[in-house]
């Protein structure tokens, strides 16, 4: 009789530790499952009622003080929001802001533009007035080159989105070049469309790219680590991917602009959820390019269709908020 019931007994140790291992033992694994849904906070459409955005193309969240920067492109200025969402300042045409396409604060708060075609940065301090110019220039290249997108890490080397050569370019503080990665091409380590660059707090490069992988992870020297997402009709899968962040988790958010939603992945790319709905309407996304999240894991999204700007609590299955990196 022993001899029948022990496989049986055995069976179900092995049963009850499978669960264990899935479910108890699981621990960031399973809260990346959490995310639910997106409640809206706030929709900003310009610094007025008669004061609308035109074609906005980029918003970044100071770290720091949650102030939120807008490159209202098409008005040629740059808006300043307090993290209560008032109006502190305007960098307009009168100040030589002609469209700007990109903004990124570095260390000491100077606030640097990318105006779209033009071969130097314009750096402002936080009253609006121009300090300098900074034109970002190879070793072995005599013209400088021209920026995309611009993102500053922790030490406040500066990131810079080299499309004409479907590269990745790294300066110091100082502006001396430091190393660069990436060349035309759809395979890995290859940019075909270059859209964002973004630094994790661990100094991972992640870089969104809209023909080829969609997005791609660097270590903090430029080595490939791994990629994901192609662009078929699968729904992990993507359109024209704009942009990547990463919350608190690690989860790993990509905006698609042309099938206007937001797709979560875990850290190692594994899809794990879409969010968004195509349309004008409040809560639903039209023509997304850009989005941040600030200290507290709300994520703002910028979108040019709409001319707006709205800003979403993360919500969990416990109702709770992911604090974002």
């Amino acid at each position: 009789m022993i001899k029948k019931i022990k496989p049986v007994f055995i069976c179900l140790i092995i049963f009850l530790f499978t669960i264990c291992i899935s479910k108890g033992f699981a621990g960031d694994e399973a809260d990346k499952s959490l995310i639910s849904d997106l409640k809206l906070i706030k929709v900003i459409s310009g610094s007025g009622a008669h004061d609308l955005f035109n074609n906005p193309q980029a918003v970044f969240i100071d770290p720091d003080l949650d102030e939120i920067y807008i490159a209202d492109t098409d008005n040629n200025r740059v808006l300043i929001l307090g993290h209560d969402f008032e109006l502190k300042n305007i960098i307009g045409p009168e100040k030589g802001l002609e469209l700007p396409v990109d903004v990124a604060l570095d260390k000491e708060d100077n606030i640097y533009v990318v105006e779209a075609g033009a071969n130097a940065l314009k750096v402002f301090d936080l009253r609006g007035n121009l300090i300098f110019k900074r034109e970002l220039i190879l070793p072995e290249q005599t013209e400088p080159l021209k920026a995309g997108r611009i993102f500053f890490d922790k030490r406040d080397n500066l990131y810079v989105l080299d499309r004409s050569a479907s590269r990745i370019v790294v300066f110091d503080q100082e502006g001396e070049f430091k190393f660069k990665f990436g060349q035309p091409g759809k395979d890995k380590g290859q940019f075909g469309l270059l859209q964002d660059i973004f630094v994790g707090p661990l100094g991972k490069i992640f870089v969104t790219n809209s023909i080829g992988v969609a997005v791609q992870v660097f270590s903090p020297k430029g080595n490939r680590l791994f990629g994901f997402g192609e662009h078929t009709t699968a729904v992990y899968d993507f359109s024209f991917p704009m942009n990547s962040r990463i919350d608190r988790s690690g989860n790993i958010w990509v905006l698609d602009g042309f099938r206007h939603n937001i797709k979560v992945f875990d850290s190692k790319g594994v899809f794990i959820k879409s969010l968004g709905t195509f349309g004008k309407e409040e809560e639903q996304l039209y023509f997304p390019v850009d989005m941040d999240f600030d200290s507290t894991g709300n994520l703002y999204v910028l979108e040019k269709g709409a001319n707006r700007l709205q800003v979403f609590e993360v919500v969990t299955n416990q109702k709770a908020v992911l604090k974002a990196e």
